[in-house]
């Protein structure tokens, strides 16, 4: 679940720069110099590059996340990757800004380096036309809700990873809506109503729930996984279950059990502590 600036060019131009950056913990806006080496582009998103580099003073492989940075507004990003630090968060490590040629400025984010994303990992079983073994499923999910106790809200991932694709696409938020209604059904009003008090009046077409044992019938799951699923789906917040709750849940039992192993045949990494998920009502 981890991950260039004016500074930072495409491959064609020189691959070693130096930067002053400023650390992202400790005494505020103290900076130290920096040399980048062998920088490439991991990757585009809407809302940004990721760019992959060496800091030759340490050999560390990073990411650095470049976005373009909207003056008029804080950005709420970088107050939040340099508050938090969680084993299972990626921890953002220096940051700078940077300027364009049009003089337009970029926020970098300096980012702990991880070679894959769970989307890569999706896409290169979807290739082998294999499903993502079980334990792996289990393994991403339970991290990623250790991980969401630790900020807020994500569910739909876990779907995704069990059926190689997301649930609910569309091309625009009306669309989703409409893709969330035909699974969930139409919601009543005072479900509406604890979402968005805003949207009392909203039109929307009336729809029967579809069972979650026929969304997911393709990968014949397990009744512990469709308990999970409906539990954790919901239209209204506070009926969800919580993410320790989710962690507690049966369905992960299997990585509670000191004799499993990955396909591999390697021990599980370390999830961290177990006895609060016991615990948990």
């Amino acid at each position: 679940m981890r991950s260039r600036a004016s500074v930072l060019r495409k491959p064609s131009q020189p691959q070693t720069q130096r930067v002053s950056v400023t650390l992202a913990k400790g005494p505020p806006d103290e900076q130290v110099d920096l040399t980048f080496t062998l920088i490439t582009e991991g990757g585009k998103g809407s809302f940004g590059v990721v760019y992959i580099t060496e800091i030759k003073e340490t050999g560390e492989k990073v990411a650095i996340k470049k976005v373009l940075q909207d003056k008029r507004f804080i950005n709420r990003e970088l107050q939040i990757m340099r508050k938090i630090s969680h084993p299972k968060i990626v921890q953002m490590k220096y940051f700078y800004l940077s300027e364009g040629s049009r003089k337009e400025q970029y926020l970098n984010l300096i980012l702990e380096y991880m070679p894959k994303t769970v989307a890569d990992v999706i896409r290169g079983y979807n290739k082998l036309k294999r499903k993502l073994p079980w334990i792996f499923v289990k393994l991403y999910t339970y991290q990623l809700f250790k991980a969401l106790d630790y900020l807020h809200g994500l569910r739909a991932v876990f779907a995704e990873m069990l059926l190689g694709h997301p649930l609910f696409i569309g091309e625009c938020s009306s669309d989703q809506l409409l893709e969330v209604i035909k699974i969930l059904g139409t919601p009543t009003k005072e479900q509406i109503l604890q979402m968005n008090p805003n949207y009392k009046d909203l039109k929307i077409p009336s729809i029967q729930e579809f069972p979650w044992a026929k969304v997911l019938s393709r990968i014949s799951p397990t009744p512990e996984l469709v308990d999970l699923v409906s539990q954790i789906l919901k239209y209204v917040p506070t009926a969800r279950l919580q993410p320790l709750q989710v962690c507690a849940h049966p369905f992960f039992d299997e990585l509670r059990n000191p004799n499993t192993v990955l396909p591999s045949g390697s021990s599980l990494p370390s999830l961290g502590s177990q006895e609060a998920d016991n615990s948990v009502d």
